[in-house]
């Protein structure tokens, strides 16, 4: 057997020539939709049931945000409602610490006239510290001062203040028989109690 040789004097494998394996062809299907780029929302992968249940999960959705948006806006105006009715009360009593004072004032000047001793001299000056007095009255219930009505009814721990019981067979338990300083109400609201003297329960056997 004899071996080729090359012109330098080495001597050559000669390696075998490569053969290409045929590659499948592919259908026309195939290659249109290789060309088709593909939809990646979620809703295009969906069934028509998931597609229901999404869009009846949206719904939902929606209408808990507009409920929401509801109470959101009745907490609003209950709010402000709130705010207005506290204003007004602030206002409605605003002159709370300055009635309070002219009542003082005024206690001492009825105190003066129910001591004062009626003279001919005196009648001119007492008559008109009771204008004064009448005057005071009259602005005072101009603001919604009223004086509490005592005497002759029945004693409220709402709005009379007892600080003497006595015993009467001439009234009943319970009523006022005397007051010793007057109460006021400023609109609604108890200014001060009166201060009273009320027949006890044990006064009729």
């Amino acid at each position: 057997m004899s071996n080729n040789n090359s012109p330098n004097g080495h001597q050559h494998a000669v390696e075998p020539a490569e053969t290409q394996e045929p590659r499948p062809s592919q259908s026309v299907d195939a290659a249109l939709e290789s060309l088709i780029e593909p939809d990646d929302s979620p809703a295009a992968s969906l069934s028509p049931l998931a597609e229901e249940a999404l869009i009846e999960s949206l719904r939902s959705q929606l209408t808990d945000a507009e409920n929401r948006a509801l109470r959101y806006q009745a907490d609003l105006e209950n709010f402000r409602r709130r705010a207005r009715r506290e204003a007004d009360e602030q206002l409605k009593f605003a002159n709370w610490g300055l009635i309070t004072d002219l009542l003082e004032t005024l206690d001492n000047l009825e105190r003066a006239l129910d001591s004062a001793p009626c003279t001919s001299q005196s009648d001119n000056v007492l008559t008109g510290v009771h204008m004064v007095v009448g005057q005071m009255k009259d602005v005072l219930q101009k603001y919604g001062c009223v004086r509490i009505e005592a005497v002759g009814e029945a004693f409220d721990p709402n709005l009379h203040q007892a600080v003497q019981m006595i015993e009467s067979t001439d009234s009943p338990p319970n009523q006022i028989v005397q007051e010793l300083r007057a109460g006021y109400k400023l609109h609604d609201r108890v200014l001060r109690p009166s201060q009273v003297v009320v027949v006890g329960p044990s006064a009729r056997v």
